[in-house]
């Protein structure tokens, strides 16, 4: 309610703009904001009491004090006037309803209390607290402490075993109301998923197990009671949601809606054992017990071992600029698959072995390894110039040295072995992802580095063995295709029977040297306005120029007459950058040399510079090519 002070002057005339203050005589009964106020131009001035809470009932006084400034003409002291006052007990109401009267074991309802004072919403929230039976026996949880919005609590109600009518209570300071939720009996008993060995539930393809790879998945059920608790000797039924491919329960093979059955341990625990097919797919393992029944996660068969013929090996650069600097780097891509093109797992370990520099791998726990994972079927490492630089060296067209320079001979062509444990590639005649007698596979021996790249093992090359027991000669490599050209065997190391072998991809990566030479230094006009030469760049080992490398022309002094009526020529490169290449020789590029068709005076003729610039990746260098120009 409001307090209204008027303050007046012996005459009877108000008296405006002075602080009266307002108390009760009681604070534990009511309160008064503001606690002052100014008066107006009439002299009075307003408060509101209020009672402290909705228990408060009593009776005292309003104080109100008016403090005069200093110098007043109507008083320098303080005037009180107090008025008594009355707090009645306050009308407190609640209504309590629930969303579901009726939950299902486990189930959950929501429980609202409606509250209002003196038939209206509390303008400041109220706690109402919200309790049951089960909820303090742990059989159920209840919201609560939960604040008003506008007059409204609301709890949250979930069963936890409470299997029967449970009187739900909200209170609040003054009152209470009941409800009542009825809750289901839990099953007798049910039966829940625990788990599957291997974890990743990732099985390969039939047939295609090893170290690493697992054809056969363990998962395991659990059947409970009421208070989840392991029963034991329950009979429960398994099935499989396909059988595509041949995938069979505990060695059984089963149509669709068929089942095995297995007793519940001591525990509760069931298992059951799923073998794979052989094509992929994804499965769940149904469980039932009674009219109870559920699944398990997805079981996935389709990644199996790489295949040789899905396993690829590519570098980002092919010419580092590693011949004469450390630590020049280009990465190494591997991209992995099974015989149908499904990436390999993740984690799958692949090995490199290189013939110089070093292969720098991923970084585990700190330790840096040669080697590295496979992640969505793919990973990289990086190869990085450093010693050994393999000098001399060889390449089998001979080209390389036929185009070394007196600089040194033919060298720093570093063959990279890239391998992990797959299986032989096979033409799958009759379509039933399995080899099979009688069709076509490659065999696979011993893995080497082919550091001469004559594509034959040669006694002082290093090789890797898979298995000593393997001395059968390997066929030849395939006349109508290179495929496996970068995939080459030992001769004596292969079975002679389809299976389980090392994949493998190699590759050649240049060190480049940073000092260019060219085939040719002359351009040929042969009497016309153009002329073009191809010309044939390598470092002074015979090999391309480190990728990124630039060809400028310079000192242009090509024209077709003298002066002053001389026109020079243009003069353009292509390609003007070195590509990425392991071309033993070099690259080749086009020099064109034009004063425009038909528009030469007399024979074109003169000299010019061609710069070849290595990346600046390294220490940049500039080699200056001197060309000569003929008519």
């Amino acid at each position: 309610m409001t307090v209204q002070a008027t303050l007046k002057d012996a005459d009877g005339a108000p008296i405006p703009n002075i602080v009266i203050s307002f108390s009760s005589a009681d604070s534990a009964l009511a309160s008064l904001s503001p606690s002052s106020a100014l008066t107006n131009t009439s002299g009075v001035a307003f408060s509101r009491i209020d009672a402290t809470s909705i228990a408060a009932v009593g009776a005292s006084y309003v104080n109100a004090t008016a403090t005069f400034p200093t110098g007043s003409t109507s008083s320098s002291t303080p005037v009180t006037a107090e008025t008594p006052y009355a707090v009645g007990a306050a009308t407190v109401d609640m209504t309590l309803a629930v969303s579901q009267a009726n939950i299902s074991a486990g189930g959950t309802s929501s429980v609202t209390a409606t509250v209002s004072i003196n038939g209206a919403a509390p303008t400041t929230p109220m706690t109402v607290d919200f309790t049951s039976g089960c909820a303090r026996t742990g059989k159920a949880t209840l919201s609560t402490g939960v604040l008003t919005i506008n007059g409204v609590a609301t709890a949250t109600y979930t069963d936890n075993g409470c299997g029967q009518a449970d009187t739900v209570v909200a209170s609040t300071s003054s009152t209470q109301k009941t409800a009542v939720i009825t809750v289901a009996p839990p099953q007798a008993a049910n039966i829940k998923f625990i788990g599957t060995t291997p974890e990743s539930s990732l099985l390969v393809i039939k047939g295609t197990g090893g170290v690493g790879y697992s054809e056969t998945a363990v998962v395991k059920f659990q059947a409970v009671d009421a208070a989840g608790t392991g029963l034991a000797n329950q009979t429960v039924r398994f099935g499989l949601t396909t059988v595509a491919g041949g995938l069979t329960m505990e060695n059984t093979a089963l149509a669709v809606g068929e089942t095995v059955s297995k007793q519940t341990d001591a525990n509760g625990d069931v298992s059951v054992t799923v073998q794979s097919g052989t094509v992929p797919t994804a499965v769940w393992v149904t469980a039932a017990l009674g009219t109870l029944s559920t699944q398990s996660n997805k079981v996935v068969i389709s990644t199996g071992r790489p295949s040789q013929d899905f396993f690829s090996l590519s570098a980002t650069k092919l010419n580092i600029d590693g011949g004469n600097y450390d630590g020049a780097r280009t990465t190494l891509n591997i991209y992995a698959a099974d015989r149908l093109g499904n990436i390999v797992p993740d984690g799958t370990a692949i090995n490199f072995i290189a013939e110089g520099a070093q292969i720098v791998g991923q970084t585990t726990g700190g330790t840096a390894s040669s080697t590295c994972t496979t992640l969505n079927g793919a990973c990289t490492v990086d190869l990085v110039s450093a010693e050994h630089r393999p000098i001399p060296d060889s390449e089998r067209s001979g080209i390389s040295a036929e185009n070394a320079l007196p600089e040194g001979p033919t060298a720093n062509r570093v063959t990279v072995v890239a391998y992990t444990v797959g299986e032989e590639s096979f033409v799958d005649a009759n379509g039933n992802n399995k080899w099979d007698t009688g069709e076509t596979w490659d065999d696979l021996g011993d893995i080497y580095i082919d550091s001469n790249e004559s594509l034959e093992w040669d006694e002082n090359e290093q090789f890797i063995r898979y298995s000593a027991n393997n001395a059968a000669e390997c066929p030849p490599l395939p006349t109508d295709t290179p495929k496996l050209d970068n995939a080459t065997s030992k001769p004596g190391t292969c079975d002679g029977v389809w299976g389980q072998a090392h994949v493998r991809r190699s590759m050649v990566i240049v060190l480049s040297g940073h000092t260019a030479h060219a085939n040719t230094n002359l351009v040929n006009m042969g009497g016309g306005c153009i002329g073009v030469a191809s010309v044939l760049v390598s470092d002074q080992w015979g090999n391309p120029m480190p990728a990124g490398s630039t060809l400028t022309v310079s000192a242009n002094a090509v024209s077709d007459s003298t002066a002053p009526t001389a026109k020079a020529a243009e003069i353009t490169v292509v390609p003007e950058t070195v590509p990425s290449s392991n071309a033993p020789g070099g690259t080749w590029h086009s020099v064109k040399v034009s004063v425009g068709a038909g528009k030469c005076a007399t024979p074109v003729s003169g000299s010019f510079d061609l710069l070849v610039s290595t990346p600046s990746e390294s220490t940049n260098v500039t080699s200056v090519l001197p060309f000569t120009v003929n008519p």
